[in-house]
């Protein structure tokens, strides 16, 4: 009972996560520059464990490399740090998630020009 209900609210938290991101995407972009620019990757979730939210604990699953969608995952608890799996990160529950903007080449190449132009005219 407890799996189907935290694989329950998984689906709920996926659902209002595409509705919530949804909006924040530009209808006027070309499709493919929209599926390569607001793509967005799973950074952490805030668990509660405990019967309410007057009462518990809350723990915490992060992504060490938020940066790579692969990244390796850990939880935290008080002073306690571990190991985990992404499958540890989705049979949670999650209460509360943060996502990171996957960057997109042009992203990519916007922030290398900018790099280069603020080297220019430097002193050396």
């Amino acid at each position: 009972a407890k799996a189907a209900a935290a694989e329950r609210a998984a689906a709920q938290a996926r659902e209002a996560a595409a509705m919530a991101m949804a909006s924040w995407i530009d209808a006027d972009l070309p499709r493919g520059e929209a599926n390569e620019s607001h793509m967005y990757d799973l950074a952490a979730a805030v668990v509660h464990h405990g019967a309410s939210a007057g009462s518990g604990h809350y723990t915490v699953f992060a992504r060490e490399d938020e940066t790579a969608s692969d990244g390796v995952w850990a939880q935290f608890n008080d002073d306690k740090v571990i190991a985990a799996d992404p499958e540890d990160v989705k049979a949670s529950g999650g209460y509360l998630f943060f996502y990171t903007r996957r960057e997109s080449p042009r992203d990519s190449g916007e922030r290398r020009a900018r790099s280069a132009g603020a080297g220019a005219g430097a002193p050396k």
